[in-house]
């Protein structure tokens, strides 16, 4: 579909058609698959339609919210929503057709500043942080913001890429921290406390991660593969990579989420889906996989997998 600009107008018009094309019950009508012509199954459906109505009508929902809530990627939220304006387009009158045509309805929506301001206040306050020591303390070191403040010089960089910052009117340029392959070993293998391991894990940004991970010259010595290791003791499903990985993480034991590039099977796309850990920890990780006994008969590995296939990721 085109890429709409967003405007308070076009998202009203969307929730115009969304609350027209309910009128009409077109949300109760299971989709066809147009190149199939298979019917989707109602709990399908359903959960497609309580994703769409979260994301588009909800005041201060966004995809990360609700990739958290549901735990899928954003990039699954990102497909759900689509597919609940298209299918709910395809299941309404000609008439609401007429009236809304699809290529008008924008599929993401505003979020004016304020909202942003009160997400940011929701999760920690750090871009408002940023924000007052930039305005009223006058501070334009990103290295005495990101010391001050406790985050990484990553973080940092996103949020001054945020649309929040430039409607401010605030710049700041954050240098990128390249580390050496052996800095990041050596300074994996001086800690030993899980809380500090994972926060030095989730301090990289994705596409840094991946260049450690993927590197070509030498043998990886710092991190592994979650999918990989659990082919390892046999267990060839890749579905029990996110419930097992869900419950390590649980357990306080290091653990990471990466996505990866979009691998398109048949008619659908799935973002693949990488969970990181310390090799320096891959036994004690075989040893808490091997205490769950079977998979398939845990019963809470199984509570923790994904419910239907709409929401699938190929996790490695």
């Amino acid at each position: 579909m085109e890429r709409l600009k967003i405007t308070p107008e076009s998202y009203a018009r969307k929730v115009d058609f969304i609350e027209t094309a309910m009128g009409e019950g077109a949300h109760l009508i299971l989709p066809v698959s147009k190149a199939t012509g298979i019917t989707m199954s109602k709990e399908a459906w359903d959960r497609i339609v309580d994703i769409g109505l979260l994301y588009h009508l909800g005041p201060e929902t966004t995809g990360q919210s609700l990739a958290n809530m549901y735990g899928i990627t954003k990039e699954a939220i990102r497909q759900t929503r689509d597919k609940f304006i298209v299918n709910l387009y395809e299941n309404s009158s000609d008439k609401t057709k007429k009236k809304f045509p699809l290529k008008t309805i924008i599929l993401r929506k505003p979020v004016i500043l304020p909202q942003r301001e009160k997400l940011s206040e929701r999760n920690g306050g750090i871009a408002l942080k940023v924000k007052s020591l930039m305005q009223e303390e006058g501070i334009t070191d990103a290295k005495e913001i990101t010391s001050r403040l406790g985050i990484t010089a990553a973080d940092l960089r996103i949020i001054m890429e945020s649309g929040m910052f430039k409607r401010w009117g605030l710049d700041l340029h954050v240098d990128r921290i390249n580390r050496s392959f052996k800095e990041v070993e050596d300074k994996v293998n001086e800690m030993t406390d899980d809380k500090e391991l994972q926060e030095y894990l989730d301090g990289f940004s994705g596409p840094s991660l991946r260049s450690y991970i993927y590197r070509k010259d030498s043998t990886q010595t710092i991190f592994g593969l979650l999918g990989a290791t659990l082919k390892e003791l046999g267990v060839k499903n890749n579905r029990y990579a996110k419930p097992v990985a869900l419950k390590l993480k649980a357990d306080g034991i290091p653990v990471r989420l990466l996505s990866g590039g979009v691998q398109k099977k048949g008619e659908h796309e799935h973002q693949k889906t990488y969970f990181i850990y310390f090799l320096k920890q891959k036994q004690r990780i075989i040893d808490a996989v091997i205490a769950l006994g079977s998979l398939r008969k845990n019963p809470e590995i199984n509570s923790l997998k994904r419910p239907n296939p709409e929401s699938s990721i190929n996790c490695q």
